[in-house]
């Protein structure tokens, strides 16, 4: 677990989830979060959506929802 002055190296990866540190830094002494050697790292805090079709305009899951035009 990090603690205040801690470097946290994040390997390469799309990691969807929220991040919710269980300790916070100080002024003096920040939790450095950086990707590992240089990787591409990519935390979008949003679950990957699976198990929908795109039919023209309008996208479905399973015939029972439609989602039409939205931008």
């Amino acid at each position: 677990m990090a603690q205040a002055g801690d470097t946290v190296n994040i390997r390469g990866g799309t990691y969807r989830e929220t991040v919710t540190p269980a300790n916070s830094g100080t002024a003096g002494n920040k939790i450095k979060f950086q990707n590992y050697n240089g990787e591409a790292v990519v935390v979008s805090g949003a679950d990957l959506v699976t198990g929908w079709t795109q039919g023209g305009e309008y996208w479905q899951r399973m015939g029972v929802i439609s989602i039409t035009a939205l931008r």
